[in-house]
């Protein structure tokens, strides 16, 4: 091996190290060289010459000292003159010789036999050195699987490739001759590991707030076998532990050699691998100077960017180029006549509102609004988000990215990958089982409050001495979610845009033949990106003034009293969506200026009704709403009945109502507060209502929400909704609600 490297005054030749001199040779030769460029290697003349002039200084310097009397005795023993002089002792003796005659001149003289026995030790070294790098591996006599290795370890003097196929370490030590006492430095093989590794790509990680850094490792064993290429964090690779967790158990490190081997891979790297950044997450990304936007296949406005994303987001990829963009952006337009305006303008609408995530992000008015499309099996409504989704990519009904059987957890990571893009959570089903039901609705309001509230959770992980905080995946784009129910109220339905769809909405020879044309979407979607990507600064400034223009607009054009301010902050989003989405069209000239304005009008139209109708479905399904309606039902019907708060009963009370009437609870006290037992109380509204047919259902806690917002609680101060009371000298479990909630003086049992 011929190639070397400048370490301060070291110098490696063939492979071995010669501290010769500060100088070495001259800037054309010695200077460091570039990773994983050829070198250029000193020749055996030009060392020789290093030689001889560090020798020559010191033999100057002793023959100035004749007359001057203040030689250092010291300074031929220093290391690098010691090894500049053993070098000239192995290969010009006359030289060395002559230089030995010089020293002798020095006033004060060195300790000669001090001098000699040191020079020939470190002789020996040398030639000792020399033999290792014979021993080394040069790529001759290996198989050529053993190249890349073979060019990494070029240069590394003291590990090999050994003869088993494993890697080792060389060491030269000072062995001795138990029979004559003599010693001589020999060099001695120490193994690392049965298999070869080596490092191939050094991957800078960027999931688009945070980085990491990777390293790509491929590997060998002793019978040819490959090992697959496998990409471990930096902190996998400290452990250790992975040759074997990936690789199997022939991949075997010996006892203690760990960090040894993870020391050599690091050497290895040093001397040229590659080195790259993937982005692991969808959206804008500003580089060198402007805005690129990442998908599966690469980047729309840059090229050879690499994107590593899970598998169930691979059908995020966009197309490489636009052969008819006019034909596209008309592709887009005929999808609004797929169904009715109240559906396929609110849902196209977030397609394109999707990628402004990042301006309006910057403006700090990030939109929360999640779409939730609710129907019954048969209604379509996975075929038609599949297809509006086809602007990113290629989707059908089946491929849909997320569904409500993954873990909260799961949808969480996904849409924080999926940033300033729109993600797909399909069938939220109505199951069988209480606890699956539950469980399904658990996932659409936890998935409602992350999107809503744009937080992750935060979570505890274990660290060396104590536990970590880890911050959470906020969401940084837009879900529309479906479901054959819709199980949301209160709050909860609040945080969403609801659509309502039926069997017969969408027209299916439209349907049909907008999913022949589906290459065009995403067609489109590139040019709207390319359109974009030089206004984003600026769109950042000018987005939140019309953010506020809408949402004052939408609070006028309510129809139904009682709109949540976030239906009108979800309108004002959506609409802005649709309004870049007619600007960029009318600029691209697929479409005109009047076109254009009635397209928007019709969108803002349904925009409004679609809030409208969820305001008045919310106000139907008013948990309090029900539940207060249904307990003056019973009481009506004589079911239920509230006993009196002082114990005082007539024969009535105690002969006839506990048989034929449900106890749920105390009231009023004298301030006109009743003590609901609230377990009996909802479980007979809930019985009232499946006896009706219907299929509402309350549910404690979202009840208690509903009773809290409108102010019925008289929950005393300190206590909690529920809480524990002496009522005629026993203590009960009871919620306090205000004597208004109910209006039924008359249907309360006598006290």
């Amino acid at each position: 091996m011929n190639n070397y490297e400048m370490h301060g005054c070291q110098l490696v030749v063939s492979g071995l190290y010669y501290n010769i001199g500060d100088d070495m040779i001259d800037d054309s030769v010695s200077g460091m060289p570039s990773k994983g460029s050829p070198t250029v290697p000193p020749s055996s003349k030009e060392l020789l010459d290093e030689a001889l002039r560090i020798v020559n200084e010191i033999c100057e310097r002793a023959e100035k000292s004749v007359n001057d009397n203040d030689f250092d005795p010291g300074l031929p023993l220093e290391p690098r003159n010691i090894r500049a002089l053993a070098y000239l002792m192995r290969n010009n003796p006359a030289e060395y010789n002559r230089a030995l005659s010089r020293l002798k001149r020095a006033k004060p003289a060195p300790d000669f036999n001090m001098l000699k026995s040191t020079i020939k030790k470190q002789a020996e070294v040398q030639g000792a050195n020399e033999k290792t790098s014979a021993a080394s591996n040069t790529g001759s006599g290996l198989d050529a699987r053993y190249n890349a290795a073979v060019r990494l370890m070029n240069g590394i003097a003291d590990y090999r490739i050994n003869e088993n196929g494993g890697l080792s370490r060389v060491t030269i030590e000072q062995i001795s001759d138990p029979a004559t006492g003599d010693s001589a430095y020999e060099t001695v093989e120490k193994p690392l590991c049965d298999f070869v590794a080596w490092p191939v790509r050094e991957i800078l990680k960027d999931d688009g707030e945070s980085r990491e850094m990777y390293i790509e490792l491929e590997g060998i064993l002793p019978d040819l076998t490959s090992l697959q290429r496998v990409c471990i964090s930096m902190s996998e690779f400290s452990e250790m532990k992975w040759p074997g967790r990936l690789w199997g158990m022939k991949a075997a490190i010996r006892p203690h050699k760990e960090a040894e081997l993870r020391f050599l891979l690091q050497k290895m790297a040093q001397n040229g691998i590659q080195e790259s950044t993937v982005y692991t997450f969808l959206g804008w990304k500003h580089m060198d100077g402007r805005w690129i936007y990442l998908h599966a296949g690469g980047a729309i406005g840059a090229e050879n960017v690499e994107v590593e994303l899970p598998a169930k987001l691979q059908n995020y990829r966009l197309p490489a180029t636009v052969p008819d963009l006019n034909a596209a952006i008309r592709a887009v337009i005929d999808l609004f006549d797929v169904g009715p305006a109240r559906i396929m303008y609110p849902l196209i609408s977030m397609a394109f509102l999707s990628p402004l995530m990042e301006p309006l992000r910057m403006a700090g008015i990030e939109p929360g609004v999640l779409m939730y499309i609710w129907g019954p099996s048969g209604s379509r409504k996975s075929t038609i988000i599949a297809l509006v989704l086809c602007m990113f990519g290629r989707f059908d009904n089946k491929t849909l990215p997320a569904s409500f059987r993954d873990t909260p957890m799961s949808i969480e990571l996904m849409a924080f990958i999926a940033k300033d893009i729109l993600l797909a959570v399909d069938d939220l089903y109505p199951a069988q089982d209480p606890k699956e039901q539950q469980k399904l609705v658990g996932v659409l309001e936890y998935l409602m409050r992350n999107q809503g509230d744009r937080q992750g959770r935060s979570r505890l992980v274990p660290s060396k001495h104590d536990y970590t905080l880890n911050s959470g995946h906020p969401p940084r784009g837009l879900i529309v979610a479906s479901g054959e129910l819709q199980p949301l109220s209160g709050s909860s339905l609040a945080r969403a845009y609801t659509l309502r769809i039926y069997p017969d909405d969408l027209d299916k020879e439209r349907l049909s033949a907008a999913q022949d044309r589906r290459e065009l979407l995403s067609q489109a979607m590139v040019g709207y990106l390319t359109w974009l990507a030089p206004q984003l600064d600026e769109l950042s400034e000018r987005l939140p003034v019309r953010f506020i223009e809408l949402r004052e607009s939408s609070i006028s054009d309510a129809k139904i009293q009682g709109r949540h301010g976030r239906l009108n902050e979800a309108i004002a989003d959506m609409y802005i969506g649709l309004e870049t989405f007619f600007r960029y069209a009318v600029e691209s000239g697929a479409v005109t200026e009047e076109e254009a304005e009635e397209h928007l009008k019709r969108g803002w139209e349904a925009l409004n009704l679609g809030a409208d109708e969820q305001t008045e479905m919310a106000q139907k399904n008013d948990a309090s709403q029900i539940f207060f309606q249904g307990i003056s039902d019973l009481l009506a019907q004589n079911k239920v009945y509230f006993a009196s708060m002082d114990g005082s009963v007539s024969i009535w009370d105690r002969e006839i109502i506990p048989r034929r009437m449900e106890l749920i609870g105390w009231g009023p006290d004298e301030s006109g507060v009743y003590y609901v037992l609230m377990d009996p109380a909802v479980k007979a509204v809930n019985e009232l209502l499946r006896g009706q047919g219907d299929d509402r259902t309350l549910r404690k806690d979202v009840l208690l929400d509903a009773i809290e917002q409108k102010g019925l609680l008289a929950t005393p101060p300190g206590k909690s909704r529920s809480y524990a009371k002496t009522i005629n000298k026993k203590t009960r479990w009871v919620t306090a609600i205000k004597k208004q909630a109910f209006d039924m003086e008359e249907k309360t049992s006598d006290a």
